[in-house]
């Protein structure tokens, strides 16, 4: 894991901003992008992203929220990818590592290795998954999580040129949600979640008020609304079937006697049993599982 010992602090402490980098802003010239190891879809040449539309993301085989993002990011690469249009999917881990882990999760984006960690620092990646855009210019174009990347807005990026504006960040999710997903109440609790629009910010809150205990969490993924109720680290968190990456709005009223330990726990089962999963929170780790594992 070499440099990201400090990453699930800080993933846990984004707060209002969000998730960051320190690389290149949108518009700035990118950074080089240099792979010590291809895992596969191997690019030979020195110019190999030359004119190219690079996708680029940074993940970890630790990293629970990458893990939730995979099928999203599988779909984009069935739909978008081509000889003008490259997935690089960059980790800092070993090779044997990485391989592992491929053969038990499919991923259609060419993953790289970046051994030295040189990319990983002309990008500022601070925190994980983390997305950038690159036009075949090789100038930014947009960056962020890359749960807030829609097929819309890729497919706009594409067709657009190097001139026109880039849509904001936060169109980037569907305001529709696959079905309505209705309160959850159980013993002295009321747990509403919707799927972030885009409109609401990043918020993490959990506070007593007015003689209830009150969970707010915004625009955030599954793994993290989980991992943060039950304080737990993000790398802590394993996936078992397609859990949902979109990102979500929760908000949770608890009443007395329950204790604010007792309503974090019960609102991360809640929450899991609304999108139909099932947590399994053990001592050294959370799973969230679906009935079709995919295995």
């Amino acid at each position: 894991m070499r440099r990201w010992a400090r990453v699930v602090a800080l993933v846990m402490a984004v707060g209002a901003q969000g998730v960051f980098a320190a690389g290149p802003e949108v518009g700035a010239t990118a950074g080089r992008i240099e792979v010590g190891e291809w895992v596969s879809g191997e690019i030979r040449g020195a110019g190999a992203f030359a004119g190219k539309a690079v996708i680029l993301e940074f993940w970890a085989t630790w990293c629970g929220p990458c893990r939730a993002i995979l099928p999203h990011m599988n779909t984009l690469v069935e739909k978008f990818a081509s000889d003008d249009v490259v997935f690089v999917s960059m980790t800092d881990e070993d090779r044997e590592k990485v391989a592992a882990y491929m053969a038990k999760f499919t991923m259609k984006a060419r993953v790289a290795i970046d051994k030295d960690g040189a990319t990983h620092q002309s990008y500022g990646i601070e925190t994980i998954p983390y997305l950038y855009i690159i036009d075949p210019t090789g100038v930014v174009r947009w960056r962020d999580h890359p749960g807030r990347l829609s097929e819309e807005l890729l497919s706009q990026y594409l067709k657009s040129s190097a001139s026109q504006r880039f849509p904001e960040a936060s169109a980037a999710l569907p305001t529709a949600m696959p079905a309505p997903i209705p309160p959850a109440a159980s013993a002295g609790i009321s747990v509403m979640v919707n799927r972030n629009s885009g409109a609401r910010p990043f918020a993490s809150e959990i506070k007593e008020e007015q003689g209830q205990i009150v969970i707010r969490m915004t625009k955030q993924p599954l793994a993290q609304i989980v991992a943060t109720l039950l304080e737990k680290p993000m790398g802590n968190v394993r996936f078992d079937g397609a859990v949902p990456a979109y990102l979500l709005d929760v908000l949770c009223y608890a009443s007395p006697p329950m204790s604010l330990e007792q309503a974090r726990r019960k609102a991360a089962e809640e929450v899991c049993r609304t999108l139909g999963v099932t947590l399994n929170n053990s001592s050294d780790a959370i799973v969230l599982s679906t009935p079709s594992s995919g295995k």
